[in-house]
């Protein structure tokens, strides 16, 4: 059988979509595959409590501070995000969406949200 003109665009286009089957599950309905984040894509923001230093007992001087699993750790980079020293100063724990990485007790940050 030929194909005409008309059925070759359309399974050229059929087999273009940008729409991917959905994935087998297994037998408690999850999906047998998962796929990683891209390497450059951004990591998802999360909420978490930011405070300045001097607020938090265990801290008592000024600075940029986000809670990580219950601990208050400095944000190491502050100046990338435009943060001042003392962002939060004087408002107590303000609710923040951050993402970022814990290195070496300090809280890189990759991405941030806050109404300040």
């Amino acid at each position: 059988m030929k194909l005409t003109i008309f059925s070759a665009f359309v399974l050229g286009l059929a087999a273009c979509s940008s729409e991917r089957p959905p994935a087998p599950q297994d037998a408690q309905g999850g999906s047998e595959t998962q796929e990683a984040p891209a390497a450059d894509a951004p990591s998802q923001l999360s909420a978490h409590t930011a405070q300045c230093g001097c607020t938090i007992s265990s801290v008592g001087t000024c600075g940029n501070y986000i809670e990580v699993d219950g601990e208050y750790l400095p944000i190491a980079n502050s100046a990338e995000f435009d943060l001042s020293g003392m962002q939060w100063c004087g408002q107590g724990p303000v609710a923040i969406q951050a993402s970022g990485k814990v290195t070496d007790g300090e809280f890189h940050l990759t991405g941030i949200e806050s109404g300040t």
